[in-house]
């Protein structure tokens, strides 16, 4: 329905804004805003590949050229998701690298953390998902993210002589993505704590971590 707001404020949330702008650059700068919001509610509603221009305009209560002036399509719109979320996306997964000593609990710490982020922003991982299966470039910039963050997580673990690091920490993402997806993103009817206890568990072992259980009973010997 034009009338309901999925999102609201989800982009204004996202993005900050400098205190000092003139009233034009402010209005817009709402405008913008409007037509992003817009353009996430049409996409959760109707899916990006059948979202269209039109759609956004009148959902935002705007014209086709108004949107035309700040756009130069929904693949844009979808673009400037994508710079949001890799922006947003840095300050959780690589926390985890930070975190000294890296016990499970400092694992389990993390994996909330980045359960967080799914929640927080799942309408914004919703419509880049479904727009980086329409649009090549946004799923190469997908790509080259994740990619980092493995390539980051590969350096932490534990020798193997069975499997290669690179191997590993491609299953590893590639475990803690899908099934955060499935539970946080698509609702499957999974238990939370569960999968982020299992989560850490399998990070853990990967990384060669102490076990704080283990470490509280030789503090008591």
């Amino acid at each position: 329905m034009p009338g309901r707001r999925t999102s609201p404020k989800a982009v204004a949330q996202a993005e900050p804004t400098p205190e000092r702008r003139s009233l034009r650059a402010q209005q817009r700068e709402f405008t913008r805003r409007l037509l992003l919001d817009a353009a996430l509610e049409t996409f959760e509603d109707v899916g990006y590949a059948n979202a269209t221009v039109d759609e956004i305009a009148t959902r935002a209560k705007a014209t086709r050229k108004t949107f035309y002036q700040y756009f130069t399509g929904k693949a844009d719109v979808a673009s400037v998701v994508g710079d949001i979320l890799i922006e947003k996306a840095d300050t959780y997964f690589e926390t985890l690298t930070g975190a000294q000593p890296l016990t499970r609990a400092a694992v389990r710490a993390w994996l909330e953390r980045v359960a967080e982020f799914f929640r927080e922003h799942r309408t914004l991982l919703k419509a880049l998902i479904d727009a980086s299966a329409e649009e090549p470039e946004l799923h190469r910039r997908s790509a080259a993210t994740q990619q980092r963050y493995i390539a980051l997580y590969e350096r932490y673990l534990k020798p193997d002589p069975r499997h290669s690091s690179r191997v590993r920490a491609h299953l590893l993402e590639a475990q803690r993505d899908m099934i955060m997806r499935w539970w946080l993103l698509e609702s499957w009817d999974l238990d939370g704590d569960e999968v982020l206890d299992a989560l850490a568990d399998i990070w853990a072992d990967a990384l060669g971590v102490a076990d704080n259980s283990d470490e509280s009973e030789e503090d008591g010997r």
